[in-house]
């Protein structure tokens, strides 16, 4: 299960879970799994992951909304001695700017879209964790890319404040 912390650590943050609450959102991920660990197959340990990450969000996103709170995760800022101070601001806008659209985007697309174009989970598996036919994950996918161009798009546009 060590290899799938990032993935599902990853899958919360673009799920909309603020950073400020990832660390406890993995770890219910985690404590679930360790609840059931006798009967996760090692062939599905990855997608049973992602479904209790998928659940996790939408209760942590629920908790967001009626608590009206407005995240910061924006301002964070992470020292590195990687990559020029431009890059990293040119890097954290890109991310703002992903995240805006993600959280603007309707819960199925945009969990399809995180599971598929993020996660790099197929279809089948997608369809599997949903418990929805691969023709409907398929369509929501399309959408999604449609949904997610537009919104990056309309954000783009000059005059239009990031």
């Amino acid at each position: 299960m060590n290899a799938n912390f990032q993935p599902v650590w990853r899958a919360l943050f673009h799920l909309g879970v603020a950073s400020a609450d990832l660390d406890d959102a993995v770890q219910q991920v985690f404590c679930a799994a360790l609840g059931k660990v006798t009967s996760i197959r090692e062939v599905t340990e990855r997608a049973w992951l992602m479904g209790v990450a998928l659940r996790v969000a939408f209760r942590f996103r629920r908790t967001y909304a009626r608590r009206r709170e407005v995240s910061d995760d924006a301002l964070v800022n992470r020292s590195d001695s990687g990559p020029a101070p431009d890059d990293l601001v040119d890097r954290q806008v890109l991310l703002v700017l992903i995240q805006r659209v993600l959280d603007a985007m309707p819960d199925d697309l945009r969990e399809v879209f995180v599971l598929y174009e993020i996660e790099d989970m197929t279809v089948p598996e997608i369809a599997g964790l949903l418990a929805v036919p691969t023709g409907t994950v398929a369509s929501r996918l399309r959408r999604a890319r449609a949904e997610f161009e537009r919104r990056v798009k309309l954000a783009q546009r000059p005059g239009r404040a990031r």
